[in-house]
């Protein structure tokens, strides 16, 4: 960690030492790494639960710190709690981050969240649906487009299958509503040659769909309008694909959700933890969005951006950047080692504030 860093976290340390602490956090390579088996096996130790993914300090940090009068808030672009069909056997399986990264631990079951990109809002383990940021007229286009690039995902699924049938089972492809996304990341790294070509074949055959073409190349006539260029297309070379409109995004989840209002009310520092915080990152609207709100208040000391890096590469250098980090971490462990001096600063200052009380009530009976 560096001297920038270190500074702020003696700073963040002393206000979770005074005022309850509030966190906003991503899951994925923040505090989860979905598939990392050392996580999984001490997380099962203690929960009994299997497949939960989260770097168990930070685990162990964001569950103790209600106990203390503090709170977190997860921020995720994945939806929560759903299911999938698994394409070998047709078996419904359970799916979302509550269950694919968190593997349905208790202690999560009633957590705050906002998910799928800003459009699911999960309170007391109810799920609703927030609005999207558009027109009604806009807003109902852009969920016939949506529709269109879905039931196009899951045909491509379908011919997938058809070009390449030893890699059912090994892929990822739903319609979501929010999103439509395709994963060809296992069958990438089992089949390397097989799988650049589906990759192009695959990222081709998107472009199309964004662009209202058919599979070759024509152009569809009856392919519905993209209102504003309401979605976009995004993909990573591991062989990860989404199509997902910016009016649903974290930043509007967020600010639809009344977490930064109960936030600002706890009077303490605010925690805002993701991984992509460069151009383009989807992290990025969440940590603006906090940093917006409480700028307005004139309270912006008490925000801290923390960036795991996950490699130096992804490093923030520009300190005008709105999403320049306040604590710099290189990966989720150390991330969880600052969760844990936080948790403790937490559990400190409500201890003290427990046993300040009960000196006041002895001294109010001894009158």
């Amino acid at each position: 960690m560096d001297s920038f860093s270190r500074q702020n976290l003696t700073r963040l340390l002393k206000q979770a030492g005074q005022k309850p602490v509030t966190v906003f956090t991503d899951l994925d390579k923040t505090s989860c790494l979905e598939g990392n088996a050392a996580y999984a096996a001490e997380n099962k130790a203690q929960t009994g639960r299997d497949g939960c993914y989260m770097q168990p300090d930070i685990r162990r940090a964001l569950t103790d710190l209600p106990e203390s009068g503090s709170s977190f808030y997860i921020v995720t672009g994945r939806h929560w709690a759903d299911v999938r069909v698994n394409d070998v056997t047709g078996e419904k399986l359970p799916d979302g981050a509550f269950h694919d990264l968190l593997g349905g631990v208790k202690d999560f079951e009633k957590a705050s969240a906002v998910a799928g990109h800003g459009r699911l809002l999960v309170e007391n383990g109810k799920t609703t649906v927030l609005r999207r940021a558009a027109s009604e007229q806009d807003a109902f286009k852009e969920q016939k487009f949506e529709r269109y690039v879905g039931e196009s995902v899951l045909a491509l699924k379908d011919e997938i299958f058809k070009r390449w049938p030893e890699s059912r089972g090994k892929i990822l492809a739903e319609y979501k509503k929010h999103l439509s996304y395709l994963n060809l990341s296992d069958f990438m790294r089992e089949s390397p040659q097989a799988g650049k070509e589906m990759f192009d074949f695959v990222d081709t055959r998107m472009k199309y769909v964004m662009d209202g073409k058919n599979p070759d190349g024509s152009k569809n006539e009856n392919a519905p309008e993209n209102p504003n260029g309401a979605l976009f297309y995004t993909v990573e070379p591991t062989g990860s694909m989404e199509i997902r409109s910016k009016n649903q995004s974290k930043r509007n989840g967020v600010e639809k959700s009344g977490f930064l209002e109960q936030a600002y009310q706890k009077g303490g520092p605010v925690l805002v933890m993701g991984d992509s915080l460069a151009k383009n990152g989807t992290d990025r609207d969440m940590v603006e969005a906090v940093r917006d709100y409480f700028q307005e208040k004139g309270a912006l000391d008490r925000v801290f951006v923390i960036h795991v890096m996950n490699g130096d590469k992804n490093r923030i250098t520009d300190k005008a950047d709105k999403c320049f980090p306040s604590v710099a971490v290189k990966d989720p462990d150390e991330l969880g080692q600052v969760m844990k001096m936080v948790a403790g600063h937490s559990r400190a200052r409500a201890a003290k504030e427990t046993s300040l009380a009960k000196t006041v009530l002895n001294a109010r009976a001894g009158r």
